[in-house]
This record gives C-alpha cells, structure tokens and sequence, in this order.
C-alpha cells in the first residue's frame, strides 16, 4: 500500500504540474478547461485521501482517474506533439499522460491487494474467527 501511495503522489504531482503549466502559458478559460481544473484537484484530493478509502473505492477511481488523464492528455499533447513538434504545454502534458498509466497501475494493484491487507495498512483491525 506505501508503494501505491508514492505512486499515486508522483502521479498527482504530475498532473498538478501540468495544470499550473497551462495557468502560466494563459489559457482562455472555458468550461472545458475549468472541468480539467477541477478534475487535477480531484485528482490531488484523491491522492491524500487514498489511504482511507474503501480498497474498491480506491480501485474503481484511480482507474477511472487514470484512463482519464491518458485518453485526455494522449489526444490533447501526445499526438500532436508527435504530429507537429510540442508547443508550450506538451510536455508536462505528455507527463500528465504518463500520470495517467501510473494512475491505473495503482488501481490494479489496489484490485489485486487482498482485503485484510488493505484493512491492516489503514489501521483496521481484522478479526479472525477461531474454531475449536
């Protein structure tokens, strides 16, 4: 669980990066751009609230995060930049990109860790049922 955490924080960084790229370069806000704006955020609350959600919570939405920054970002940056050189956001764009994969990465560990490991890592604890 610490190693998806770091993940998820090198992955909100990235974002986060991306978006204030965009703030400085001066984008005309719109209401696509003001939705990405609160998506980034959403995306960094997600990251210091990972720890406490439910494991199926935390599976579900960096998943659902991740593709979202990968499909958003590879049609906005990655291919153009490809297509037509990079311009003033690309990079951090094609970071955001890659965010993006780590962000799923971290939504199938968080599938695949078992439910008592999840329960230990925030604190819970499991009862075991004896049987005699």
């Amino acid at each position: 669980m610490r190693t998806e955490r770091v993940v998820l924080g090198l992955a909100a960084a990235a974002v986060v990066a991306h978006l204030i790229d965009h703030l400085i370069v001066g984008v005309e806000t719109s209401l696509q751009f003001d939705s990405v704006v609160a998506f980034g955020a959403l995306t960094a609350v997600a990251a210091l609230v990972y720890p406490r959600l439910p494991r199926q919570v935390q599976a579900v939405g960096s998943i659902v995060l991740g593709l979202s920054w990968l499909v958003g970002d590879l049609f906005h940056h990655v291919l153009p930049m490809v297509r037509h050189g990079a311009h003033a956001t690309d990079y951090t764009g094609l970071g955001a990109t890659l965010a993006g994969v780590l962000l799923i990465g971290v939504g199938v560990a968080a599938a695949l860790r078992s439910p008592a490991a999840g329960a230990a890592a925030r604190g819970v604890q499991c009862s075991a049922r004896l049987t005699p």
